[in-house]
């Protein structure tokens, strides 16, 4: 049985800015979730009580879809999404998560995330450069496509 109405269902409530709901409705009681190569958090209330952390230190978030595979229990889900910490700091974040359902809930994750700091210069020829200590960014969003950020910022 394919998971694929739950995924959408949890990406649909995502980009609404329902993250904490989408915890609530589709995390399992023993879920797991690892980000790159820090351990994993296990159980839903320690990852409920640790996403619940982040988006309440935050000023905005906006998360978008850039791409999603299902497949049997499956799924691959890219997200990009833009936030702002509490001292104004910008970030862009690149992620990609391979996640494994159990009876209709997330089972497992594992997160594949790049981070960008966006410092907001002129707009030069409307074109901005991600750079990083003088040097070109290779980023996963490149390779999937073209980030283009309207408000004309540069990635440090």
């Amino acid at each position: 049985m394919s998971i694929k109405p739950q995924v959408l269902d949890l990406i649909s409530l995502v980009e609404s800015g329902q993250m904490l709901e989408a915890i609530t409705k589709y995390y399992g009681e023993n879920t797991a979730m690892q980000e790159n190569v820090s351990p994993p958090t296990v159980g839903f209330a320690e990852n409920y009580a640790r996403e619940a952390a982040f988006y309440g230190s935050l000023k905005a978030l906006k998360f978008n879809l850039v791409s999603v595979v299902v497949e049997g229990d499956r799924a691959a889900i890219n997200w990009v999404f833009d936030y702002t910490t509490a001292d104004g700091k910008q970030y862009r974040m690149d992620e990609i998560a391979i996640q494994t359902w159990r009876d209709g809930r997330l089972s497992t994750s594992a997160t594949s995330t790049i981070r960008h700091r966006w410092l907001s210069l002129p707009n030069v020829a409307g074109d901005w450069r991600r750079v990083a200590g003088g040097r070109r960014l290779a980023t996963l969003g490149r390779a999937i496509g073209s980030m283009r950020n309207p408000s004309g910022c540069v990635s440090l």
